[in-house]
């Protein structure tokens, strides 16, 4: 018969084989997590185990025809977190696509361009996108299917315009891109020299009560907007926009405005009958 203390041994050593197993799982697990990818000629990608994807290098991340081309697709499960390092000057076309794990990603100063689809399908709604440089350029769906509950950091109004140009209705109605650290006086500032322009070029007595209604809204919108302390740059460049885009005078306006313009001629070089 087996003593007691033999089932304990071999009950200890049991344990400690499971615990072992268990161990060797999880270091594989985690081991599969890393990796590094040259990207392109200076261009090299990091994973690390705590799950940071970083680019690094000088120049662009190259365009990909589609997710599955991306030599580090398999592990973009595992990315939590992605940092697109000084030196790189734009982010190719699906370059960091349906990355829904990630929570923070962070852009360098360096960068200008972002290309199609390049956040398109990162949609975790924590997800906090920190854009630092003077972007210039942004492809069309760069940021299709983020979520909304998401934040887009920009740091300057070009940045800013062209961030906005591409995003959908409901992004923009929900707040996902923000200006930070920018004086808005300078734009509204802008924006009343427009409206004092608009109601040089088109005074009121131009048009007709019914046709110049519609003018007189948006110079009365537009002015609302330079009141309001908490208007928004977006605010601000929509209000210029509308009254940058006013179709002009109609039939009559034209008419009065070539009376006014003859009104003024100087008629110092004219016989008596031609005046």
């Amino acid at each position: 018969m087996k003593s007691k203390s033999f089932f304990k041994r071999i009950t200890a050593l049991a344990t400690s084989a499971v615990m072992i197993a268990s161990c060797v799982a999880l270091s594989s697990l985690y081991a599969s997590a890393e990796g590094s990818w040259d990207l392109d000629i200076g261009i090299k990608a990091e994973l690390n185990s705590d799950g940071v994807f970083t680019v690094s290098g000088k120049g662009a991340i190259p365009d990909y025809t589609g997710a599955s081309a991306r030599p580090y697709n398999s592990e973009i499960s595992n990315v939590t977190s992605v940092v697109i390092g000084d030196g790189i000057t734009a982010i190719g076309k699906m370059a960091m696509a349906n990355f829904r794990q990630a929570t923070k990603i962070d852009v360098a100063e360096s960068v200008t361009t972002i290309g199609q689809q390049a956040f398109s399908g990162c949609n975790n709604k924590s997800l906090e996108i920190d854009i630092k440089g003077v972007v210039t350029s942004v492809g069309n769906l760069a940021f299709n299917l983020v979520n909304n509950a998401a934040r887009i950091y920009v740091h300057n109004q070009t940045a800013y315009d062209a961030i906005n140009a591409v995003l959908t209705g409901p992004q923009k109605s929900n707040g996902v891109l923000v200006l930070q650290g920018v004086d808005l006086t300078q734009i509204k500032d802008a924006l009343q020299g427009v409206i004092n322009d608009t109601k040089a070029k088109y005074p009121e007595w131009y048009y007709t009560e019914e046709s110049y209604s519609d003018l007189k809204e948006k110079i009365t919108k537009a002015e609302e907007v330079i009141k309001n302390t908490n208007a928004t740059s977006a605010d601000i460049s929509s209000a210029q926009r509308a009254l940058e885009n006013n179709p002009g005078l109609g039939l009559i306006s034209k008419l009065n405005a070539a009376i006014d313009a003859a009104q003024k001629l100087n008629t110092s070089a004219y016989t008596a009958s031609s005046v």
